[in-house]
């Protein structure tokens, strides 16, 4: 077994030693190979052959002690320790070194697509592209009858086409049945084009677990003749709701048959979960934590302006009670000049969505909004960043973080002379921001805690106003790191690698080769991102965090990553892992 190493602090002042570290050394695998049944020169070129094998400067050893599923260990160069041949025996003894852990397979998880706006989510509905057969995956139709239609597409290969009856007051068309919690919020969306002008909803119908309609959430928008238009809308589930259905589009007032409505990247998620800047990584397997490898399409970040990318985890706890984003109308205590403005799509969220800060009458540097969480989940120091869009490229306008209260404050951050959305760091803030026990004593009970995050603003010179979309906060307490991407086109390099077992990054070809020196892929921070057996991994992605780019960060980014690792053990492997 490989030796568990500790760094040992101890002082007389404090009974006991402390222990602030501690890895795994290599270990010793110790070989007894016995050869029999050969002649003399079959016996000398068998351990001719093994000889070689324990020279090699690293090579696999397969362990399978009557299991069902064998591990490999990577072994360094050595020598026979002890060769025994006369006629009773011929035996060799090999003392092999080897790194800590028994290593499975690769395994390789689903891509999963990280949308570049934290309202987003996974999405729960079946083919909201429309690329395959409508029955099969449960679109249906209400008041007229619904078809894929691989001649209009806002995007991919095909739409649904609703065509009324000319005779139903409302026509609709829908998803199937997805799981949904009470008290949540969801989001609807979907991007509709009709062949005539007039007033098309797109929602959400709240149903019971028996499949009882109880409500629906819908949300109306004026479409222009033969344009598409994303229409959203976002609603709480109901108490007694276990179950909704998307409502891609409706129309009423008896449409005609000749208002025929094309749906297309018809969608329902939940707000703010896995797949709004982040994604969860479950089911780990091995004994221990292992790192992990990132891939993704070299196009979607190696350009002329290539971002920085920031990159985090949370492991510990229950990290699906936690939050990537504070949207700016969940702040509070909104302080001298800062108010929620209507509804803009260019910034994230639902409803009033953006506070402006207009420094009428107080320009100088107070608490503008925060927010305080309490229990255990969000616990923690995280790295925040403000997404904010200036009126002028012309004001010195700066920021800090604070406290949920703004009691504790950081430094002053001025933000970039652009008028272009981006996101702004503001540095660390720990959560909460005072002397912090953690638990409760001797008893090893986390206690609950008060603390949040918030921000300061002030204008130095100017008359710019400052609007604030969300608060983005990356947990920065187990391992965070910032990618800068390369520079330069992609070529016809399709795949860009987060090498956590080498700790670095690197551009692969379409076959898999590493190349182009011209490339390099910079980390910053943690080398590695590793994930836990056992507990849900949240990895936060924030695309772009480079405020020196001239392009504004976009909502509508996407980044479709597939995720690998290679469990890691201490000694065997169960089944099914």
């Amino acid at each position: 077994m490989a030796e568990l190493r500790r760094a040992v602090v101890s002082t007389l002042m404090v009974d006991g030693d402390r222990y602030p570290a501690a890895a795994y050394t290599n270990r010793t695998i110790t070989l007894v190979l016995q050869i029999w049944d050969v002649s003399d020169d079959d016996t000398a070129a068998a351990l001719q052959a093994l000889f070689r094998e324990l020279d090699r400067p690293r090579n696999i050893l397969r362990y399978r002690p009557g299991t069902s599923v064998g591990v490999h260990f990577r072994t360094f160069r050595t020598t026979p320790d002890a060769v025994t041949w006369d006629p009773v025996q011929r035996v060799v003894t090999a003392q092999v070194p080897a790194e800590p852990f028994a290593l499975g397979l690769r395994v390789d998880l689903p891509p999963v697509i990280v949308y570049n706006d934290p309202a987003e989510g996974t999405t729960l509905n079946s083919n909201p592209f429309f690329t395959t057969s409508l029955s099969a995956s449960g679109w249906t139709g209400t008041g007229g009858t619904v078809a894929r239609d691989p001649g209009q597409a806002h995007e991919g290969t095909g739409s649904l086409l609703l065509t009324p009856d000319g005779v139903t007051a409302t026509v609709t068309a829908q998803s199937e049945l997805v799981p949904v919690t009470a008290g949540v919020v969801y989001r609807a969306s979907a991007w509709q084009r009709c062949a005539a002008a007039r007033s098309v909803s797109v929602g959400i119908g709240w149903y019971t677990a028996a499949g009882a309609f109880v409500s629906s959430t819908l949300v109306a928008t004026s479409l222009a003749a033969t344009t598409w238009t994303e229409v959203e809308a976002y609603g709480t589930a109901p108490p007694t709701a276990t179950q909704a259905r998307l409502i891609g589009g409706s129309m009423g007032s008896t449409p005609p048959g000749s208002h025929l409505l094309w749906i297309d990247e018809a969608r329902i998620r939940r707000s703010g979960g896995p797949g709004g800047m982040c994604f969860d990584i479950s089911g780990v397997l091995g004994d221990v934590e292992t790192p992990l490898m990132f891939e993704h399409g070299a196009t979607a970040l190696i350009s002329s302006a290539a971002p920085k990318t920031m990159i985090g985890i949370r492991r510990r706890g229950t990290v699906t009670d936690t939050v990537v984003a504070v949207g700016a109308e969940e702040l509070t205590g909104l302080g001298a000049d800062t108010t929620l403005q209507t509804h803009d799509g260019a910034m994230s969220g639902g409803g009033d969505n953006y506070l402006r800060v207009s420094f009428s009458t107080t320009p100088a540097m107070t608490h503008r909004g925060g927010i305080n969480w309490t229990g255990t989940a969000m616990r923690g120091t995280y790295r925040v960043l403000a997404r904010v869009r200036r009126s002028d490229a012309t004001s010195v306008i700066r920021m800090r973080v604070s406290s949920g209260g703004g009691a504790v404050v950081g430094d002053p951050v001025v933000v970039p002379l652009s008028t272009t959305t981006r996101l702004v760091d503001l540095g660390l803030m720990a959560v909460p921001s005072c002397a912090d026990p953690v638990v409760d004593g001797y008893s090893g009970v986390e206690m609950d805690m008060l603390g949040g995050v918030g921000f300061g603003a002030e204008r130095v010179s100017g008359s710019g106003t400052l609007d604030v979309d969300y608060l983005l906060v990356v947990p920065a307490d187990d391992a965070l790191m910032v990618v800068d991407w390369p520079d330069g086109g992609a070529g016809t390099d399709p795949r860009v690698r987060l090498d956590g077992t080498a700790g670095m990054g690197y551009v692969l070809t379409s076959g898999g080769a590493v190349r182009r020196a011209d490339q390099t892929v910079q980390i910053a921070g943690a080398g590695a991102i590793y994930a836990l057996p056992g507990q849900v991994n949240r990895i936060t992605w924030a695309r772009s965090v480079d405020t020196a780019l001239a392009s504004a960060d976009s909502l509508n980014d996407t980044t479709t990553i597939t995720v690998s690792y290679w469990p890691r053990h201490l000694y065997v492997a169960p089944v099914g892992s």
